[in-house]
């Protein structure tokens, strides 16, 4: 059985806006957030998927770019838009091309949201139960 493709997509730890976080703390805060990311790709690893991240700027066209430069790169069954992107208003148009990107570049790929970090390994075994049961 041939292995399930995903990408995780949401926004790179260094450009998150961390306006709440004291600034003694950003560092640590972005650490945490990068051990997140690094922790559910090893967790869908472990599964037996096969797992990337793309970390995206806030501006839609080097967002874009880096999607695309990764979408022609390698075919993904499954794309996971994180909450980081998807929840926030200020980037509804960010989403907006994102989406549409991915559907135009790759109709067939399975679109999935989580709704937070924890939730980002069941949302994808949410749409490909049957690729990680052994």
């Amino acid at each position: 059985m041939a292995q399930v493709v995903v990408l995780l997509i949401g926004l790179n730890p260094d450009v998150l806006d961390l306006s709440g976080v004291p600034a003694a703390d950003t560092e640590s805060a972005r650490a945490a957030i990068q051990e997140r990311i690094e922790r559910n790709l090893a967790t869908l690893r472990r599964l037996g998927y096969v797992a990337d991240f793309c970390g995206t700027a806030t501006e839609e066209k080097p967002a874009a770019d880096l999607l695309l430069t990764m979408m022609r790169a390698k075919r993904y069954n499954g794309i996971v838009f994180g909450a980081d992107i998807r929840l926030s208003v200020p980037h509804t148009r960010l989403l907006e091309r994102l989406l549409n990107l991915a559907q135009v570049t790759s109709p067939d790929t399975v679109i999935v949201f989580d709704v937070g970090w924890d939730d980002t390994v069941p949302a994808v075994r949410r749409w490909f139960t049957s690729w990680d049961d052994g």
